[in-house]
């Protein structure tokens, strides 16, 4: 069984690769992270000390039942 979950992430773009910001959720949709970013612009800027880029990025997680390790016990 697969399932695939879309995740919304505040992070630095570090030019080499994304850092999430420490002590941040993640979200569902583009909307709230944008809420959050407007409620928390200038508490964010405060922690980039490199005054590096801070961008929302998109994750697709995927998940794969790889093996059942312990029937239901409601069957």
């Amino acid at each position: 069984m697969k399932r695939y979950q879309l995740k919304y992430y505040l992070a630095l773009d570090r030019g080499f690769k994304y850092q999430e910001i420490p002590d941040t959720p993640s979200f569902f949709n583009e909307q709230d992270a944008l809420k959050y970013w407007g409620a928390f612009e200038k508490k964010l800027a405060d922690i980039n000390f490199y005054d590096d880029p801070i961008v929302l990025i998109r994750k697709e997680i995927s998940t794969t039942e790889v093996k059942e390790l312990r029937k239901s016990i409601t069957e």
